[in-house]
């Protein structure tokens, strides 16, 4: 068996394969706070236009986590959003691309940047509160923005490479937790033995994304842990921010700390809180159960998925953390 477009999107695909091959002057965005989803389908497309005589950029709203830049085959086609230079490639952009984000709060730095620029959005989110205006491609359905990248390349006849496929692979193993979350499906499978055949480099990979720690991250995640909270069907962490600065810790060293509370028996509902620069507070969801999150999420002005979603909350934390508990509480105890 081999991986195929579902149907339903097939000329979705095509559409948008054919708007990005048209395109000589390309941005590239995700949302704040990178993860390997967004970097990685970002790259991939990049590649694919960069290959095909377009310039191309990729200017994230936040600086592009340390463990995702050996993605990029150039350093310099990464530009970031603080720079007179993706000032300039914003201005002279006929696309910008957004992909795995579909809310214009989501693009903080980067979303006056290209405002009025001709735009399409590429993603596997529910709908946002505040739709990026363009063209769409978004399907819930899909494991990844990566798996709907795939679909576009493969309907424009893209010319497969290393740089390629190993940016949708990361993507892929990064969002679908190691193919275990409830995102896989069939379709994911097939999809990712075919980059392993072309070449995938597997093991480095994995190196990349889950053993190249930095002590910071642990000395943190120490610290975290010992804020850990948990009653009956619930847990959660609250991010000490005395620690957290005194660290000069990042968003990235937070990566993946939610499922630690996620990972006790009897959870359904994980929650991380954290302050953040600016004093609003930062939560996100994780659901083991049949409780969805994204509709927690969605009340506090958030969302993202039924089993994985974020808020942000411009009110101080422990108010945050108090109304948000009780309302999971209400869910999980239904």
């Amino acid at each position: 068996m081999r991986y195929h477009t579902p149907s339903h999107r097939q000329e979705q695909a095509r559409r948008m394969a054919s708007r990005l091959a048209r395109a000589n002057s390309i941005v590239l965005t995700t949302h704040m706070n990178p993860d390997a989803d967004g970097a990685g389908s970002a790259v991939a497309l990049l590649v694919w236009l960069r290959d095909r005589g377009a310039e191309g950029w990729f200017v994230p709203p936040t600086p592009l986590p340390e463990r995702y830049r050996f993605l990029l085959p150039e350093q310099d086609w990464h530009l970031s959003a603080r720079s007179a230079a993706a000032a300039r490639a914003c201005a002279a952009a006929d696309l910008v691309v957004v992909v795995d984000a579909g809310d214009l709060r989501r693009l903080g730095r980067v979303k006056p940047m290209v405002e009025g620029r001709p735009t399409v959005v590429i993603d596997h989110h529910t709908t946002p509160v505040r739709p990026i205006p363009g063209d769409r491609l978004v399907d819930t359905g899909a494991c990844a923005t990566a798996e709907l990248v795939y679909d576009i390349l493969m309907a424009a006849g893209a010319r497969w490479t290393p740089a390629i496929d190993n940016a949708l692979y990361t993507a892929i193993v990064d969002d679908t937790g190691s193919f275990a979350y409830s995102n896989v499906t069939p379709d994911t499978h097939l999809l990712a033995a075919e980059l392993v055949q072309r070449g995938v480099d597997v093991v480095g990979i994995h190196r990349q994304l889950f053993e190249s720690m930095d002590v910071r991250r642990l000395k943190l995640l120490r610290e975290c842990l010992g804020e850990l909270r948990a009653e009956d069907g619930l847990s959660w962490i609250t991010v000490p921010d005395q620690a957290y600065r005194d660290l000069k810790a990042t968003g990235d060293d937070l990566e993946g700390l939610v499922n630690y509370p996620r990972a006790i028996k009897g959870v359904e509902v994980a929650m991380l809180f954290r302050t953040t620069n600016e004093g609003a507070t930062k939560v996100s969801f994780r659901s083991n159960g049949l409780v969805d999150v994204d509709g927690i999420a969605r009340s506090f002005g958030g969302g993202g998925h039924a089993k994985a979603a974020g808020a942000l909350v411009s009110r101080p934390l422990e108010e945050v953390r108090a109304d948000v508990v009780n309302a999971a509480r209400a869910l999980v105890r239904e």
